[in-house]
């Protein structure tokens, strides 16, 4: 039984990229990639070896860029190449509390079609752990696997649909050798099976050379080198460069990209251009390779997967199991952006943010703790003082520290967030899993029960113990006041954290913010403010967070406080009220103002958001 494969070819010409006018990365880089061979591309440092691999899978899109590059015979579109292939970078982020089991589940839900059924994806995932040997390891949670097993783990999130084109960026960095070999052993027999596997890799061991089927060579942003591994020694040997014996051939020709064996660069880059111009006019538009599935012999209780690609774009998975076919087509060459629905990707992302807050309550316990141990200390020494006529100023202090509590409580430690899967995002997005704008909804939504818990037990702790009036409606108005200052906080705090550098966005938070805590009315009443001051008061969160607050407890007619002293001269609230400048103040309309402040604090996340991942990618 056999299925045909068609094998997509990456063929660019004249390939120029300049960062500015002064600075050439790549200067008419030529060169071809086939399908069915483990492709290698090589070079010294600064040769521009990332770069060609970012510009040809369109994981940057710079300005100045010129040449050709062509997929199968056929100009390069960027929506269609994003469906065809994928990028696996160096530094490949993973969600840690995951197991394997999960996160291959999980890209085959959100890479595969919804018409593909949840068993039948099982079945995807069980079999790209048997093709990449992570089957041991499936139950495992990712931040215990080895480097290799990582490695491996990162090439089967992209492999459970198949892709006819694959890009790595130094799949061996940072592995030992054998961890290497066992990448580097596994991206050939992917290659063996059609596929066009490119890899960036730097200074091969001989053992590893001899895996790579085809070489391209890189100096200074030129080739000097493009074709079988074979011909790599013939060709440098007829300009009189050669190999000592018993050599490594990958460290002979990084001598010679180097220029240490003498410059022989631009005879090399005129011989390796010719040849690729030579032979574009004869290169097939596709090549065909037939593979084979499954055989006769194979037992009714073992499970395989074949994924091929048919000529009109189509990926077939052919999965065995228990002797019944089951077959899905899933289109690469559709219209639709994405594999799944943007509902279903939510619901999807969602799911896997909650199993990630869950599996790490490190953060959420230390957070929930210091809101009990604060809101202890504070009722503590506040004791029973909401009710008492003498201390009015003294609770106000108390109303004033609850807010403060809330916003700081919160903004600083969430600006690790998003820097926390900041890769992950990156990597995700660009290989069309979803869209950015769902994966901000379910982190938003998965954080958001604890973002109504925490201020919910910190007040109810803080508002019994320092003797506020009990009745719910003032309770439940003050708690309103708290979990929207909270969101708030958690918005202000995540955008810090995507722009700046955490420990940065740590400062900037305090320091940004601290100028409001001046124009809240607490330190100043508002009606002592200069004309020219005063109008900044307006964009002061803390102004309206307080006059809310200060309204539940002293505000909507509240009688005659207990007095024990000989004078209380605010046993009335509304005078507390008269004398702060708040008594012509609306709890509502604080309320407004605050939802409305984090509605624009969102948005403006989430254009910052998907600039962090624009600007991340075209690095």
């Amino acid at each position: 039984m056999a299925n045909d494969r068609v094998g997509l070819a990456v063929e660019f010409t004249d390939v120029v990229y300049k960062v500015n006018d002064k600075k050439t990365i790549l200067d008419g880089v030529c060169g071809r990639f086939r399908p069915g061979r483990l492709s290698a591309v090589m070079g010294p440092s600064g040769a521009g070896k990332t770069s060609l691999l970012n510009i040809l899978s369109g994981f940057t899109s710079p300005f100045q860029l010129s040449g050709s590059i062509t997929v199968g015979g056929e100009p390069r579109n960027l929506n269609r190449l994003k469906k065809q292939s994928c990028y696996i970078t160096q530094e490949f982020s993973m969600l840690d509390y995951l197991t394997v089991r999960e996160t291959l589940h999980i890209a085959a839900c959100l890479k595969l079609p919804p018409r593909v059924s949840n068993k039948k994806k099982c079945l995807v995932v069980e079999e790209v752990a048997k093709t990449l040997g992570l089957t041991g390891v499936l139950e495992s949670k990712v931040n215990s696997l080895s480097g290799g097993e990582k490695k491996r783990v990162s090439i089967g999130m992209e492999l459970v649909t198949n892709p006819p084109i694959m890009f790595f960026d130094e799949p061996t960095s940072g592995l030992d050798s054998f961890s290497s070999l066992q990448v580097m052993t596994h991206l050939q027999s992917l290659a063996r099976a059609g596929r066009t596997i490119i890899v960036v890799i730097h200074s091969p061991s001989s053992r590893l050379l001899e895996l790579i089927d085809d070489l391209l060579l890189l100096s200074g942003g030129r080739t000097i080198y493009n074709g079988t591994l074979d011909d790599l020694l013939p060709t440098f040997s007829a300009i009189g460069l050669q190999c000592p014996q018993y050599y490594n051939r990958a460290d002979f020709a990084l001598e010679v990209a180097c220029k240490e064996r003498g410059d022989h660069i631009d005879e090399l880059v005129t011989i390796a251009t010719q040849k690729h111009h030579k032979r574009s006019g004869s290169f097939y538009k596709n090549e065909i390779f037939i593979l084979s599935t499954c055989n006769d012999k194979q037992t009714a209780n073992e499970t395989s997967c074949m994924l091929t690609n048919n000529k009109d774009g189509l990926v077939t998975i052919n999965l065995m199991g228990n002797g019944e076919m089951l077959k899905s087509e899933i289109s690469y060459m559709s219209d639709d952006t994405y594999a799944v629905p943007r509902l279903t990707q939510l619901k999807i992302l969602l799911r896997r943010s909650i199993i990630c807050n869950l599996r790490d309550l490190r953060l959420a316990f230390l957070r929930v703790t210091a809101h009990i141990v604060v809101a202890l200390m504070l009722g503590a020494v506040y004791y029973d003082f909401g009710n008492d006529g003498s201390k009015v100023s003294s609770n106000y202090s108390c109303i004033f520290f609850i807010v403060i509590f809330h916003f700081y409580g919160t903004a600083l430690h969430t600006v690790l967030t998003f820097p926390m899967e900041a890769g992950v995002i990156v990597r995700e997005h660009f290989n069309n899993w979803y869209a950015l704008s769902m994966y901000y909804f379910a982190k938003v939504l998965a954080d958001l029960p604890l973002m109504v818990f925490c201020p919910t037990l910190f007040l109810t702790i803080t508002y019994y113990l320092t003797g506020q009036l009990m009745v719910w409606d003032r309770y439940l108005m003050f708690l309103l006041v708290s979990v929207t200052l909270t969101i708030l906080a958690q918005t202000i705090g995540s955008a810090f954290g995507v722009v700046f550098h955490p420990q940065l966005a740590i400062f900037l938070v305090a320091s940004c913010t601290m100028p409001m805590f001046l124009i809240s009315g607490f330190f100043i009443h508002l009606n002592d403010l200069s004309p020219y001051m005063k109008w900044l008061s307006y964009f002061s969160i803390f102004r309206y967070s307080l006059e809310a607050a200060a309204m539940t407890v002293f505000g909507f007619d509240r009688g005659l406080l207990d007095c024990n002293e000989a004078y209380c001269h605010f046993r009335r609230p509304k005078k507390f009220l008269e004398e702060m400048g708040l008594e012509h103040g609306n709890y509502w309309e604080n309320v407004c103002v605050l939802i409305f402040a984090v509605f624009i604090s969102q948005m403006a996340l989430y254009f910052t958001l998907r600039w962090k991942v624009t600007r991340a990618r075209k690095r």
